[in-house]
């Protein structure tokens, strides 16, 4: 069990580390923006792609828990 606890830890350090790579990147490309509506799109992009990785670490996390507790 701890080594399950383990795994899941190590996957969403990995995960919070990722998630902040990427909103760094995304502060730096909104600083490029020349609009409101280039900033809009841009920010639209990236709430897209995140709400996806977001689902998809629920699922990994899940499948990660229900592994662990069998």
């Amino acid at each position: 069990m701890v080594k399950g606890m383990l795994v899941i830890s190590q996957e969403m350090t990995h995960f919070g580390q990722i998630r902040l790579k990427e909103d760094a990147k995304n502060c730096q490309t909104l600083s490029h923006c020349h609009s409101p509506s280039e900033a809009l799109n841009c920010q639209q992009r990236f709430a897209e792609a995140a709400t996806t990785e977001y689902l998809e670490e629920a699922n990994r996390l899940t499948a990660l828990m229900t592994k662990n507790c069998e």
